[in-house]
């Protein structure tokens, strides 16, 4: 049976890499999530190692079929609970 890894993240403006920034639910399946207002935060890419500002309308779901590896929550999600 598969397990699917669901993180809010985003996508890398400079090599297009999908970032995941905090894991939301290790489940098959997700309905809908609503976020308490984000500030700016700012994401390196562990691709490219560019670093870029983001907001709360850049975030995407990323869907893993495994663990994000060497995944470390971004400070700015720290506070958030699912």
């Amino acid at each position: 049976m598969r397990r699917d890894f669901i993180y809010f993240g985003v996508d890398c403006r400079n090599c297009d890499a999908r970032i995941p920034l905090v894991e939301v639910i290790s489940a098959p399946h997700i309905y809908s999530w609503k976020l308490p207002p984000i500030d700016i935060f700012i994401v390196t890419c562990p691709t490219c190692e560019t670093k870029a500002p983001y907001k709360q309308l850049d975030l995407v779901m990323v869907l893993l079929d495994s663990p994000a590896t060497n995944f470390v929550t971004n400070e700015q999600f720290e506070r958030l609970r699912f």
